[in-house]
């Protein structure tokens, strides 16, 4: 088995993923991927979360034709989370880790979708 940790910074493409994973799903039969947020998307999450919907769709669209319903589940959870947490002057650390995890959720499902389209 071989391990594969991608940070926000080189997953900002889908293609770079890609190319680093395909010489490795040739050699090995299991290939255990972790993954980071895209891109900036957890400095947006705490700044503007419409961004974050509209990458996160576009991105979608442009791999799958659609927008995925997992995808579209994260986003309502991300907003009502952030209707929550706009109630609080100081927001607390646990949703604010919270919110900030929906990033990597974001990723995961994407990516996952994504090799399980293409190999």
């Amino acid at each position: 088995m071989n391990i594969c940790k991608f940070g926000g910074s080189s997953i900002q493409h889908i293609e770079q993923v890609d190319n680093i994973l395909k010489p490795k799903i040739s050699k090995y039969k299991r290939v255990l991927v972790i993954v980071s947020a895209f891109g900036n998307t957890t400095d947006l999450l705490l700044t503007n979360i419409e961004e974050v919907y509209t990458f996160h769709n576009n991105l979608c669209i442009k791999l799958f034709g659609k927008v995925l319903l997992k995808v579209t589940d994260l986003i309502q959870n991300i907003k009502l989370l952030s209707q929550v947490i706009n109630t609080f002057k100081v927001i607390p650390d646990q949703l604010k880790e919270r919110l900030l995890s929906y990033g990597e959720l974001l990723s995961s499902v994407i990516l996952y979708n994504y090799f399980n389209k293409i190999y």
